[in-house]
C-alpha cells in the first residue's frame, strides 16, 4: 500500500496501479472491508491521474458502498469528493454538485472544517460552471475565511484558484487580479513552507548520520588503541624477560631457568627474547685455542 501510494505521488501510475493490485488479492480474500475501501479509493484515484475515468468511477463507488454500509462519514466524505471532481472533469456539472453537496453534509456534521473548506472550494468551482455566481461568491468566500483562521495553506490555494476563476467570470477582473496577486504570495509562502520543512528534515538525517559517523571512528579508535596496548604490552613482557638476576655458572656459562634447569646461555636467550645466537671467536680466545699466530693472520 505504501510503496503504491508513493508511486501514485511521484505519477509513476503503472507501478502504483500493480502494487495496488497485488494488495488487492490479498485483501479482497482476507475481506478486510475498511481497509479494501481505502484501496478502491487509492485504485480510483490512479484511474483518475491516468485518465480513465469510467474505471475510476467504478472503484469510487465500490469504496463508497463500503464506507457507507460501515457508517465510515470522514472516509465516505472523502470519495464523495473524489466523485464530485470526476463528474466535474466529465462535464457532467449537475452530477458533481450533488456530490460535492452530499460530501460537505458529511464534513459539516463530524466537524471536519477542513473538508469544509475545501469542499466550499468545490461547489463554488461547481457553481461558476453553472453560471451561479453569486452562490459561487457566497461559498468560496466561506472556504477562504476558514482556511485563513486554521492556516491551511494548501486548501487557501485552492480556494483562490476558484474565486479568481469566479471574478473572471463575473468580468469584476479587478478583483480576478488582487486574488490572482494573492494566490501568487500564497504558492510562494506554500513552497517555501515546503523547502524548510525539507531542509529541516535534511538536517535531522545529516545530524543523525553525522553523529553515527562519529560514534563508528569513536569505535575504531578504541579497537586500535587497543590492539596498540596490547602490543606494548607484549613488547614490555619481552624487556622484562630478560630483567632481574639471571644465575649463571661459573665455570662452564649456563644459566638456571625459573624451574631450575641449567641451559646453555645460547638456548637461553633464544627462548627468552627475539635474539639470534650467531657464533664467532674472540681474540683471546684464537690465541688460546690456535696460537698467537693464528690470531695475528
Amino acid at each position: 500500500m505504501n510503496i503504491g501510494a508513493c508511486y501514485s505521488s511521484l505519477l509513476r501510475l503503472d507501478l502504483a496501479q500493480s502494487s495496488y493490485e497485488y494488495v488487492q488479492k490479498i485483501w479482497e480474500e482476507s475481506g478486510t472491508r475498511p481497509q479494501l475501501a481505502y484501496l478502491y479509493n487509492n485504485i480510483g484515484s490512479v484511474y483518475g491521474k491516468k485518465k480513465e475515468l469510467d474505471r475510476a468511477r467504478e472503484y469510487f463507488k465500490k469504496a463508497l458502498e463500503i464506507r457507507e454500509d460501515l457508517g465510515d462519514k470522514k472516509g465516505s466524505a472523502s470519495t464523495l469528493g473524489n466523485l464530485g471532481s470526476l463528474h466535474k472533469e466529465l462535464g457532467d456539472n449537475e452530477s458533481a454538485l450533488d456530490f460535492f453537496i452530499r460530501s460537505l453534509e458529511l464534513y459539516e456534521e463530524i466537524g471536519n472544517r477542513r473538508g469544509v473548506a475545501l469542499t466550499y472550494g468545490c461547489v463554488g468551482g461547481v457553481y461558476t460552471a453553472l453560471g451561479r455566481l453569486d452562490e459561487a461568491e457566497e461559498v468560496i468566500s466561506r472556504g477562504l475565511a476558514i482556511t485563513r483562521e486554521l492556516k491551511l495553506k494548501d486548501v487557501e490555494i485552492h480556494c483562490l484558484e476558484t474565486i479568481t476563476d469566479l471574478y473572471e467570470a463575473k468580468g469584476d477582473l479587478q478583483k480576478a487580479l488582487m486574488y490572482s496577486r494573492e494566490l501568487k504570495t500564497c504558492l510562494e509562502e506554500h513552497l517555501n513552507e515546503k523547502s524548510m520543512e525539507i531542509i529541516a528534515s535534511m538536517q535531522v538525517q545529516f545530524e543523525t548520520e553525522k553523529k553515527e559517523k562519529e560514534a563508528e571512528i569513536y569505535r575504531l579508535k578504541n579497537v586500535e588503541l587497543s590492539a596498540m596496548n596490547d602490543q606494548l604490552r607484549e613488547a614490555l613482557a619481552d624487556v622484562k624477560r630478560l630483567q632481574g638476576m639471571l644465575p649463571i655458572c661459573a665455570n662452564c656459562k649456563k644459566v638456571r631457568d625459573d624451574d631450575g634447569y641449567w641451559q646453555q646461555i645460547e638456548s637461553y636467550i633464544s627462548d627468552h627474547s627475539d635474539a639470534k645466537i650467531t657464533h664467532g671467536i674472540c681474540p683471546e680466545c684464537s690465541i688460546k685455542l690456535y696460537g698467537k699466530d693464528f690470531a695475528q693472520e
